[in-house]
């Protein structure tokens, strides 16, 4: 063996530890809870967007509702005076 070469048995055992300890959730609980606290937190930060879309979406209804009650009750008015004269 030369200087500054590994054996093939600690070559493999540095490998095999480097594939544990690669993705830190695989072996610590704090690391596992962490990772699903991210998820949570990313599907909350998407309904939150999900409700405000949804909200702007209900104001434009709402705004459109109210503009077509406005324009059918003008036009009902203008009908019950046609009638009337």
């Amino acid at each position: 063996m030369n200087v500054g070469q590994l054996t093939s048995k600690c070559l493999n055992l540095l490998t095999s530890l480097c594939s544990k300890y690669d993705d830190l959730k695989n072996v610590s609980k704090i690391h596992q809870i962490h990772a699903s606290i991210e998820e949570v937190k990313i599907g909350m930060q998407e309904n939150v967007r999900t409700a405000l879309e949804n909200s702007v979406s209900l104001e434009r209804v709402q705004s459109q509702t109210g503009g077509l009650y406005i324009q059918s009750h003008t036009n009902y008015l203008r009908t019950l005076t046609a009638h009337l004269t």
